[in-house]
């Protein structure tokens, strides 16, 4: 699928109308594709239904959403050991995981499972 950002072009006095698609993409990715997806599903659960699925989930597939989500991070286990930094464990994975989901809530207070996780102090 091409993507065109105008939705007019004039060309040698030719006008050609270019159907606009943005509508039908959700950044970048067609709808449709982003509703199967299981990293933007997850992005649209809520604190205790987020833990639990946090929870089943593998510690490499959440450090594979958060290497997804940010490709400028140091998430990957390799990333790490290459900037002298230890690999994420399941936990601080699902925290960092669960702080980015939520930090744009409005009511969240901060807190995963009770422990405040917003200033990332837990890590330390």
């Amino acid at each position: 699928m091409k993507i065109i950002d105008v939705t007019n072009k004039a060309t040698n006095m030719k006008t050609y109308r270019i159907i606009d698609i943005r509508s039908k993409l959700s950044n970048g990715i067609p709808i449709d594709e982003r509703k199967h997806d299981w990293r933007y599903q997850i992005m649209d659960l809520t604190d205790d239904i987020l833990l639990k699925k946090l929870k089943s989930l593998k510690r490499k597939e959440l450090v594979g959403w958060l290497a997804w989500n940010d490709p400028n991070g140091i998430f990957s286990d390799e990333e790490a050991k290459a900037n002298d930094r230890t690999p994420l464990n399941k936990y601080q994975a699902m925290a960092y995981l669960y702080l980015n989901i939520m930090r744009d809530q409005d009511n969240w207070d901060g807190k995963m499972a009770g422990t405040y996780i917003e200033d990332l102090s837990f890590l330390e």
